[in-house]
C-alpha cells in the first residue's frame, strides 16, 4: 500500500492525543462506571484521489493508526479469597464468593486500528469535516486490579505472586466509528493540519479468559466486553 500509494495517490503521517472515556458490558459485569484514560498514536493514511477517478475518490482514503490506548471500568469484582494456614502451610479457598464494589479495572492495550474514512469538502477546502468506520484489534499490555498488576495465587504473597492479567484474553477485537476534522495552518500550499477526532469502539470478543484457577469465579471472567469514546486532537503532515 505504502509503494503503490507514492506513486497513485496521497500520503499523509500525523500523530495525536486526548482522553478516553471507558465502561465494560456484559453478563459478568455488574454496576459498571465510567473510567477516564488517555490516547495516543501515530498513524499513516492513503488518499484515493489519483487512484479513483472521480469527486468520491478524492475525498476517499484508508488510514492505519499504531496507538496506546486505556480501557476498562470501575465496577464490582468477584474472588474467592485464599486461607493459608501458615502451621500447615495448606491453602483453601471459599466456600463463598466475595463481591468487592466499585474496583477499578484498568487496561492498557497496544492498538491497530484501520478505517475507511471520508471527508467532505474539496482541495481548496481549508476545513474539511469527515466520518470513518473501520475495526481494530488491541494486545494486552497491561491490566490492573484497584491498581495491582500482582495477586497471590496460593494465600502467601511471599512465596507466590501471579498477573491479574494472566486470566484475562491477550488479545481484544471490536468496531470502530466516528467523526473528525482536519483545518489546514499555514500559506495556500502547506501541507500542516490540525486534526480532531472522536470515536466510538465497541468491543466484540470477551476479555475474559477462565483457566479453572481457584481464586477467580468463572461468573467474574465469562462475558466482559469494553465500551470506549476516545477524544484526540493531533497534527498531519502531507508527504506528497
Amino acid at each position: 500500500m505504502v509503494t503503490s500509494g507514492m506513486v497513485f495517490g496521497q500520503n499523509y503521517v500525523g500523530w495525536k492525543i486526548g482522553p478516553n472515556i471507558a465502561t465494560l458490558h456484559g453478563q459478568s459485569v455488574h454496576n459498571a462506571d465510567f473510567l477516564f484514560g488517555f490516547n495516543t498514536s501515530v498513524s499513516y493514511e492513503y488518499g484515493f484521489r489519483d487512484a479513483i477517478s472521480s469527486g468520491f475518490g478524492s475525498n476517499l482514503s484508508i488510514q492505519v493508526d499504531g496507538a496506546i490506548t486505556t480501557k476498562g471500568a470501575k465496577a464490582d469484582f468477584m474472588r474467592i479469597l485464599p486461607h493459608y494456614d501458615k502451621v500447615t502451610r495448606i491453602t483453601t479457598y471459599g466456600p463463598d464468593t466475595t463481591v468487592f464494589p466499585g474496583v477499578t479495572q484498568s487496561v492498557i492495550y497496544l492498538s491497530l486500528p484501520v478505517l475507511l474514512k471520508y471527508s467532505f469538502g474539496d482541495e481548496r477546502s481549508r476545513f474539511k469535516p469527515n466520518v470513518s468506520f473501520g475495526i481494530y484489534a488491541n494486545g494486552m499490555f497491561r491490566l490492573a486490579i484497584d491498581g495491582k498488576t500482582l495477586r497471590s495465587l496460593d494465600g502467601n504473597e511471599a512465596n507466590d505472586k501471579r498477573l491479574y492479567k494472566d486470566d484475562f484474553m491477550g488479545i481484544e477485537y471490536g468496531l470502530v466509528g466516528g467523526v473528525g476534522f482536519i483545518q489546514k495552518i499555514g500559506g495556500r500550499r502547506t501541507r500542516w493540519a490540525v486534526t480532531g477526532d472522536v470515536r466510538y469502539d465497541l468491543g466484540l470478543s470477551n476479555m475474559g479468559e477462565y483457566r479453572g484457577k481457584p481464586d477467580i469465579p468463572e461468573e467474574q471472567l465469562s462475558d466482559i466486553k469494553t465500551s470506549t469514546i476516545e477524544i484526540s486532537f493531533g497534527v498531519r503532515y502531507q508527504l506528497q
